[in-house]
């Protein structure tokens, strides 16, 4: 007798766990900034018309086992790319760091048609960013309006195939590494520095036989060489002047 009541305690026990676990599996939500679609045997649930239930914020019965939810927040998101290496023209490696700011517009095409949107989001922006930079010299990329309109212009063209729109893409750093920030500095030092060797040839008159020579004993060949100057052979008009007499006196 003992044992039968006990197997009918046990019995009762466990179909009261399956019917609390079944309600539990019945009810879901979705908060507040979120939208989600329901799937039935892992096919989306559709309206009459064909297109897919978009669920709205709030509780949401299931049928257990046979029915999930999916879910995502629609709210403005941003996300930030920090200390991205890109080399650009001359073999110039900067430090770019920009922002992209965007909120899902589509549920269905974000939750089904991308798989980890803010994946893809963050790979495609880095993409476009170093194709947009490599094409860039170290005077045009100081323009970062000019590029972060580029790269929002870019980003825009995959907006109605992941279901989001992109509000915002801007950079927020822009600098050279060491060793380019090295090389930069020196073209900028060789430059002065060879300007100031033409103006003095000129001023003074004279011929500057070979003025690469010249700068190469002032400012060193390692320098030139790493700022790609070549320089043309240098006449004063008085010598020019001076030539002209001679060959007017043969």
């Amino acid at each position: 007798m003992d044992d039968m009541l006990t197997q009918t305690l046990v019995g009762i026990i466990s179909a009261l766990l399956g019917i609390i676990v079944s309600a539990a599996k019945a009810i879901s939500f979705v908060q507040e900034g979120e939208l989600g679609c329901k799937l039935r045997f892992g096919k989306v649930v559709r309206d009459k018309k064909g297109n897919p239930k978009i669920i709205n914020p709030g509780f949401v019965l299931m049928i257990p086992f046979a029915e999930k939810l999916q879910r995502r927040h629609v709210r403005q998101q941003t996300q930030r790319f920090n200390r991205q290496e890109i080399y650009i023209k001359g073999d110039l490696v900067f430090i770019v760091s920009a922002i992209i700011r965007y909120r899902v517009t589509d549920i269905y095409k974000a939750l089904f048609e991308v798989d980890y949107l803010d994946d893809c989001i963050e790979d495609r922006c880095m993409g476009l960013l170093r194709d947009i930079l490599q094409e860039k010299s170290h005077d045009e990329i100081r323009h970062t309006e000019e590029i972060s309109q580029a790269l929002l212009d870019r980003m825009k063209e995959m907006e109605k195939e992941w279901g989001v729109e992109f509000l915002e893409a801007r950079l927020t750093s822009c600098a050279p590494n060491s060793n380019s920030a090295q090389i930069l500095s020196s073209k900028t030092s060789a430059a002065i520095k060879a300007e100031a060797a033409k103006s003095a040839a000129g001023t003074l008159g004279g011929t500057v036989v070979d003025l690469q020579s010249l700068l190469a004993a002032v400012i060193g060949t390692p320098v030139m060489t790493n700022a790609g100057m070549t320089f043309k052979m240098m006449t004063s008009p008085k010598q020019k002047n001076g030539d002209a007499d001679s060959e007017e006196d043969h």
